[in-house]
């Protein structure tokens, strides 16, 4: 549900940037745009943080070593953490939210936190969820040569881990953060026009 919701705002929000020239939007049009993104990355850490607590929950049922068990343990606090201090900082990166218009306008004019802090921020989010997804997946192989099945079915099992693996950890998060503010720079012109 929280993916749903994220994608649905996405999908607004990049609709809106793709019919409006934002160098002549009116306020309120601006707004729109700065209040879906938020959604759409407010709901993106959300997802990802009930992910990992659902993951790691599945992987208590199933590990039986106590080791183990405190890398689950460590792994999900961590990443939990991690995430509700990211999602607070990205709602509250421009202070409190009260005026839409007045908000936005912060928000497009980057007169709200520093971007080096904000980069820093997306880059410590993806690092911490991806370790997460490491330490969940190198926490299966010990359970997988201690399993009875058959070497042909370990190596089956190996194959769809892997690419599990792969699709996890090379998501777009490691390459979102630099790009963004050349993207929205050059698209919504705040770099040259002042808004």
């Amino acid at each position: 549900m929280f993916f749903t919701i994220f994608a649905i705002a996405a999908i607004i929000d990049v609709e809106l940037v793709l019919n409006t020239d934002m160098t002549l939007a009116e306020p309120n049009t601006m707004a729109d745009v700065v209040d879906w993104l938020i959604v759409a990355e407010v709901f993106y850490i959300t997802t990802m943080m009930v992910f990992k607590i659902s993951l790691g929950l599945f992987f208590l049922r199933i590990i039986n070593t106590r080791w183990q068990r405190h890398v689950v343990y460590v792994a999900v606090v961590v990443s939990t953490v991690f995430s509700l201090i990211f999602l607070f900082f990205t709602i509250f990166e421009c202070g409190i939210p009260n005026d839409r218009v007045e908000f936005a306008m912060r928000r497009l004019t980057l007169h709200c936190v520093d971007a080096k802090v904000i980069s820093f921020m997306g880059y410590f989010h993806a690092a911490v969820v991806s370790a997460s997804d490491w330490a969940f997946t190198i926490l299966l192989i010990p359970l997988l040569i201690e399993s009875r099945m058959s070497t042909r079915d370990k190596v089956i099992v190996s194959f769809i881990l892997t690419l599990g693996t792969m699709s996890v950890n090379t998501q777009p998060r490691y390459f979102r953060a630099p790009h963004l503010q050349t993207v929205f720079g050059l698209r919504f012109g705040y770099a040259d026009n002042g808004i």
